[in-house]
């Protein structure tokens, strides 16, 4: 996907700063009309399945590593007069933005929980959070059972989405990269 933007020529990107727990969704506003492409950020407060979006690295980003990298490779004097030398700009300039976020990015390798959960799982906490705000709010008997009921099926689900996720975490243990040694290693740590 980032490859075929690359070719078009595309070097936009969108950044935002919200809590996980926002459901986002930015569209692209294809408008003729104009000489950008608008981005639409949608919020929605009802969790909704999220695909995986293209990035050029997984794990966290050095901002400070990317930034000097960035200033320290960047050939500022390149001529610009023919759309040749343009395109052949835009490709130096995409390639060394993604070396520099790969030199400066780290992966992180641990199992999460919060990226694995269902769309029932996330659905479920919603309503639980709603109940318990409602019985907060009222106080009321019923709502109070409602929002204990909500919360012991999500609970025993978590258990058991849990369960699930630590038995998958243990199956990809392999001799090969020293996974499995390290776990057994934090397994037999005297604490």
């Amino acid at each position: 996907m980032l490859k075929y933007l690359l070719e078009l020529g595309y070097i936009d990107f969108f950044i935002t700063k919200l809590p996980n727990h926002f459901s986002t969704e930015a569209v692209n506003l294809n408008d003729p009309a104009s000489d950008h492409t608008p981005v639409l950020l949608l919020i929605d407060v009802q969790p909704s399945v999220k695909q995986n979006r293209p990035t050029i690295t997984l794990g966290t980003t050095n901002w400070n590593e990317f930034r000097a990298t960035v200033s320290n490779k960047i050939i500022l004097n390149t001529k610009l007069k023919s759309p040749s030398d343009i395109d052949h700009a835009i490709v130096k300039l995409s390639d060394l933005i993604q070396i520099s976020a790969k030199d400066s990015s780290t992966q992180h390798l641990s199992y999460s929980q919060a990226t694995d959960l269902s769309p029932d799982l996330r659905l479920l906490i919603a309503e639980k959070r709603r109940a318990r705000l409602k019985w907060q709010q009222t106080h009321y008997p019923a709502d109070k059972t409602k929002y204990n009921s909500i919360s012991n099926k999500l609970k025993s689900l978590l258990k058991t989405h849990k369960a699930n996720l630590y038995k998958n975490h243990l199956q990809n243990l392999s001799l090969t990269n020293g996974s499995l040694w390290r776990k057994t290693k934090s397994l037999l740590r005297i604490t």
